[in-house]
């Protein structure tokens, strides 16, 4: 490809945790509805920021401490401190060639993505110009050619998990291809058994393996903007180029070094996902599932640690709209926001205060609708 072109033509795309945005395009900013904001799949029950010395504003940003902490936290050294993972999806499609002989000289190189999952990857990768194709199971990128694979361990938003023995198989074909795997564990604190990390914890790095975290999800830090990219040091010297010398601000820095670090807090924020997820699937789920049905539409439900996930097949349904976005409006309309996707809804994991409101508004759309099939106006 001769190094990568940027293409002008691609829109941003959108994200959940836009609740704000909602409120001025509706005109709902001065609404006197409480929103329940359910868009973003972040811990909702985030680590507690303390108090931050303002001296901190007036301080470049040192990263030696966050670098100690993630270490210990990640199990490995071999990382690059960056602007949220979304900082490394940006930047790896341009260092990539120029570190890698191979897809520098090629004329198009091939991207596998997942079908269904974060967006962004293929955003990233379409705007340089690269052959973006998808992929419905990773079994079929063991018989398929591509240069570059992407799997996001856990998927969001399927939840699916990827097994260990099939991604070596993806690392030994990246291998022979001079060709790389890019693994986004973005949900996947909560599980860090099945993390690559461990499983490479004791091995020399693979020259083809990238994988990207973050601590956005698990800590609920999302704004902080931190994510660690870990790859050969000659993939992150690359990054670090492009990146600039101050990729972390000061108070970020500060504050995730202490979120690392806060093994107690972690074990806490352990139980309550779990508590809270069995909560869901026990006093939300069966009412979700109640409304999905009579929707007459064929759909399946999915759940992680963070999110609760819901796929139908549209052309079962028999309502003028497609059942997703049905669901998505009538809940707008109650004044719970959650993310609407092509033929799929994701509803983050409330934090434990908000389950009787969001019980108590689903409820009322049942019986709303209960009534209305009676007949009866409401």
């Amino acid at each position: 490809m001769g190094g990568p072109h940027l293409r002008f033509d691609l829109a941003p795309l959108k994200h959940g945790g836009d609740l704000e945005r909602v409120q001025r395009e509706t005109g709902e900013s001065n609404s006197p509805i409480s929103w329940l904001d359910l868009s973003s799949a972040v811990n909702k029950e985030p680590w507690p920021v303390p108090s931050i010395d303002p001296a901190m504003w007036m301080e470049l940003p040192d990263t030696h401490d966050l670098n100690q902490a993630a270490a210990l936290y990640y199990g490995r050294s071999n990382h690059l401190a960056v602007s949220g993972s979304q900082q490394a999806i940006e930047w790896l499609p341009v260092i990539l060639p120029q570190v890698n002989p191979t897809l520098y000289f090629q004329k198009k190189a091939k991207v596998m993505l997942p079908a269904i999952g974060y967006q962004e990857h293929a955003q990233a990768w379409e705007k340089w110009g690269y052959r973006v194709e998808y992929y419905d199971s990773l079994n079929s990128l063991l018989t398929s050619f591509w240069d570059i694979v992407v799997v996001i361990n856990p998927n969001n938003p399927t939840a699916e998990w990827p097994d260990i023995q099939l991604l070596e198989q993806l690392m030994q074909l990246a291998k022979e291809r001079q060709g790389y795997l890019l693994v986004d564990e973005a949900f996947i604190d909560s599980t860090p058994e099945k993390s690559l990390l461990s499983q490479k914890a004791t091995l020399r790095w693979p020259d083809e393996l990238i994988v990207l975290r973050s601590v956005g999800k698990f800590f609920g830090l999302a704004g902080a903007r931190v994510g660690f990219c870990f790859a050969t040091d000659r993939v992150l010297q690359a990054l670090k180029q492009v990146i600039g010398p101050w990729p972390i601000t000061t108070v970020s820095a500060h504050v995730v070094t202490y979120a690392l670090q806060d093994t107690q807090w972690q074990k806490q924020a352990n139980d309550s996902l779990r508590k809270r997820q069995a909560q869901f699937r026990e006093s939300i789920e069966p009412l979700l599932r109640e409304w999905f049905q009579e929707l007459n539409c064929e759909f399946y439900c999915c759940r992680s640690h963070f999110f609760f996930s819901a796929f139908f097949n549209r052309s079962s349904a028999v309502c003028n709209k497609s059942a997703e976005v049905e669901v998505f409006e009538t809940l707008q309309s109650m004044g719970v926001h959650i993310r609407l996707g092509n033929g799929w809804l994701r509803i983050a994991l409330p934090e434990a205060p908000m389950f009787p409101q969001l019980e108590a508004r689903i409820r009322l759309i049942l019986d709303k609708r209960l009534l209305s099939k009676k007949g009866i106006g409401v």
